[in-house]
């Protein structure tokens, strides 16, 4: 049960992130997502996406590590990324392998899920 409350915070965290425009917090003007706009997503488009994606876990949550690339849908704007998930309440801290599923919508809106696998 906790596991899954852990989850569902990350998500919920994740996606307040990728919400807020960079500089949209004053307190940290770093605090954010850059900008996501592609109207047709190439291999390279992925590329500079994922890293955007990337940056801002490594930077603002440190229960997601060991980040790899996984996959995209042009067609669906979905970029799914494989990572661990460190809870709280292991010890020794072991990673629980979630996929990160990460929706752009048509007006920029980003929807997160997190699932075990």
């Amino acid at each position: 049960m906790e596991v899954i409350r852990e989850e569902e915070s990350v998500r919920d965290y994740l996606q307040e992130l990728f919400n807020t425009p960079q500089g949209g917090r004053g307190a940290c003007p770093d605090f954010g997502m850059p900008q996501v706009e592609i109207m047709k997503w190439s291999e390279e488009d992925f590329k500079q996406v994922f890293l955007k994606f990337k940056n801002c876990i490594d930077r603002y949550e440190p229960r997601l590590r060991r980040l790899k690339s996984g996959s995209y849908r042009s067609s669906e704007k979905l970029v799914t990324i494989k990572a661990e998930l460190v809870t709280q309440d292991k010890q020794p801290k072991t990673g629980i392998p979630v996929i990160i599923r990460i929706a752009v919508g048509e007006i920029g809106k980003i929807k997160v899920t997190i699932e075990r696998y």
